[in-house]
């Protein structure tokens, strides 16, 4: 399938099937991240895949009692490093959440060229992700994907080009 294609498939999946996600996709989706690119290719990231039941139920609590964060069979909890990130993005501003949304963006991808569904985690409790998953006082959570095969279908569309680009200059 071609990569525009895949990117009209993909959406936030918020129920999923009680299916496990096979070993070999699940090592595909490593790599993904593996290859991500970073500033300065500092790579300055730690993803933690939670699969127990016990741990996605605290985090669960920690995501604001987003259930379907227990019902994906995989989470992933991309820490970031910014003292390891490139310093000065646009001359003012640490790379950090860029650059792990960029390896995010390509597990998400990866996952569902194997058919699987995503959904991006914005609404956490840092201070208690952190306890939960024993982060080191360093590492930030930057954000939370459930994985899985979903048991819904997309429902929202984008707007229209016209209102999103502009050529030369901003108007």
């Amino acid at each position: 399938m071609e990569l525009v294609e895949l990117m009209k498939k993909r959406f936030s999946a918020r129920k999923y099937e009680d299916k496990q996600i096979p070993k070999e996709v699940e090592d595909y989706l490593i790599q993904a991240l593996k290859w991500a690119p970073s500033g300065k290719n500092t790579q300055p990231w730690k993803f933690i895949f939670i699969k127990d039941n016990e741990i996605k139920e605290r985090l669960k609590k920690a995501c604001k009692g987003q259930k379907y964060v227990l019902e994906a069979p995989l989470v992933v909890a991309a820490i970031g490093f910014p003292e390891d990130s490139y310093p000065a993005m646009g001359g003012y501003w640490n790379a950090i959440t860029v650059d792990v949304s960029i390896a995010l963006t390509q597990m998400m991808l990866a996952a569902k060229e194997k058919e699987l569904d995503t959904c991006w985690i914005g609404a956490f409790y840092e201070k208690d992700v952190k306890e939960i998953l024993e982060v080191p006082e360093n590492g930030m959570v930057v954000s939370l994907m459930t994985v899985g095969y979903s048991s819904q279908e997309r429902k929202t569309g984008r707007k229209d080009e016209s209102e999103i680009i502009c050529y030369e200059k901003y108007s």
